[in-house]
């Protein structure tokens, strides 16, 4: 398996994650996340969807 490097996004999308994760133990809402980052909608839908292809998370 390669390690992939997360970007300074990424980070953020995954930190934030990890914040919400024990309010939302069914899964963080997408909203909370585009509220909390403040992350164009295109490039959070990106990000979510590499962290879950790279196994950081699941959906």
């Amino acid at each position: 398996m390669i390690m992939t490097a997360l970007t300074p996004q990424q980070k953020r999308v995954l930190n934030s994650i990890r914040v919400f994760q024990a309010e939302y133990p069914e899964g963080v809402p997408y909203n909370i996340f585009k509220l909390d980052l403040n992350i164009p909608e295109e490039d959070l839908t990106s990000i979510l969807g590499y962290l879950g292809e790279e196994w950081h998370i699941s959906r």
